[in-house]
């Protein structure tokens, strides 16, 4: 029988350290249960285990869940898009200041993937907010907004296409590269 809509309703791929990522993932957990699917090198989500017990983020009940929620580590590219097609919502949780970009954004679009990341300055001058990718400010608006997407897939789903349309013509190595020189162009 063939497999009808993705195979995921939340995922997230990356090391599950740090308080707040464990505290996201952790608000995840409590608000949505076994939906949520994790993607890391088995090492970092065993230390994350840890944490999550040793910071009192999750009980016992919720712990046998977070772990349940573990799937593994992607090996591959085309695994990695896979994933991020095949789920719902893809959860980001950037770790690089509060202006970059990291790049599971562009990974993400570039899968067709519809991705929910926590509001960066840069987000807003390189993509339309909830048209091509949608953000969160805290924890609460994060689950409010999985809850909404997971709700209404099908917005989701344009919002991705409309992001994949963006990356592939605004965020390619070659379009990159012709704004690069255009810029250079000013300096000279």
């Amino acid at each position: 029988r063939a497999q009808e809509g993705p195979k995921y309703e939340i995922s997230f791929v990356g090391r599950p350290l740090t308080d707040r990522r464990q505290k996201i993932l952790a608000a995840l957990v409590k608000r949505f249960g076994r939906k949520l699917n994790i993607f890391s090198y088995e090492k970092h989500f065993l230390q994350s285990l840890d944490d999550m017990r040793d910071k009192h983020f999750l009980n016992e009940e919720e712990l046998d869940i977070y772990k349940s929620a573990y799937r593994g580590f992607l090996k591959t590219e085309q695994e990695l898009a896979d994933v991020y097609f095949n789920s719902k919502v893809n959860i980001n949780i950037t770790l690089q200041g509060k202006s970059g970009l990291n790049y599971r954004v562009f990974e993400v679009l570039a899968s067709r993937g519809f991705l929910l990341t926590d509001d960066m300055q840069d987000i807003e001058r390189n993509f339309i907010v909830s048209k091509e990718l949608e953000v969160y400010k805290d924890i609460d608006d994060l689950l409010d907004k999985t809850a909404f997407y997971l709700k209404n897939y099908e917005i989701a789903q344009k919002i991705a296409i409309i992001g994949f349309a963006d990356v592939t013509k605004s965020h390619s190595y070659t379009a990159r590269a012709k704004q690069i020189l255009d810029d250079l162009k000013f300096v000279v």
